[in-house]
């Protein structure tokens, strides 16, 4: 039994480390940008259906970019875990998240601004922004062991209502979204840089006959 739960837990600790590159945050900042320029995409001709659609081949070059990135620069470093059927099926509903998350950023978009437009209804968009942002981003930290996702999720879920009053009182555009999720955008992007330039540092590229091999 002793064995067991020690073997969990090196199982989680081979899981979260690959988490630790700072890799994945990157990924998220398309997500969150896409909130932050939509607006300007739409000023510009493309509508609110298109400005959200020309951000799927940005979503698709990420998740290569993410994919390569882990075979030449994270597994060099720490291998590659051979995970239970427990854990391989969480990291197979990873990408299953993502396409939700994808499919709702696109849906979001195109309604949050004929929503958010009318007064009797001022509150209720940036309130259910603010909740679905929280509720995504806390479950996926909550299932992926990914604590740095709870932080996003709740910085995001209070950027949001702020930057709505901030346009009420005509401080800034577009309910403030491209506020919110801009900085919210660089907060990630600096954070998964911050933590990529430390796991290199911390993680060596091992030797040739070591690096194909599993932790």
């Amino acid at each position: 039994m002793e064995n067991k739960v020690n073997l969990t837990a090196i199982e989680r600790k081979a899981f979260r480390a690959t988490f630790e590159d700072g890799l994945f945050d990157l990924l998220i900042v398309c997500f969150t940008l896409q909130f932050a320029m939509e607006p300007y995409l739409s000023e510009w001709g493309l509508g609110d259906f298109w400005s959200s659609m020309i951000f799927l081949p940005v979503y698709l070059i990420a998740l290569f970019g993410l994919k390569k990135g882990k075979k030449n620069i994270t597994v060099p470093r720490i291998g590659m875990a051979n995970y239970s059927p427990v854990r391989k099926t969480k990291i197979r509903k990873l990408h299953f998240y993502f396409s939700v998350l994808l499919l709702a950023g696109i849906f979001v978009g195109l309604f949050a601004f004929q929503i958010g437009s009318a007064d009797a209804l001022k509150w209720i968009f940036p309130a259910i922004l603010s909740f679905l942002m929280l509720f995504t981003f806390g479950v996926a930290g909550f299932y992926l062991d990914y604590p740095r996702l709870f932080f996003y999720g709740i910085l995001i879920s209070i950027l949001v209502p702020i930057a709505e009053v901030l346009f009420w009182n005509g401080f800034v555009t577009h309910h403030g979204y491209p506020l919110a999720f801009g900085i919210t955008s660089v907060v990630i992007l600096f954070t998964g840089l911050f933590h990529f330039v430390k796991f290199v540092r911390k993680y060596p590229i091992a030797e040739k006959e070591a690096a194909d091999g599993n932790i």
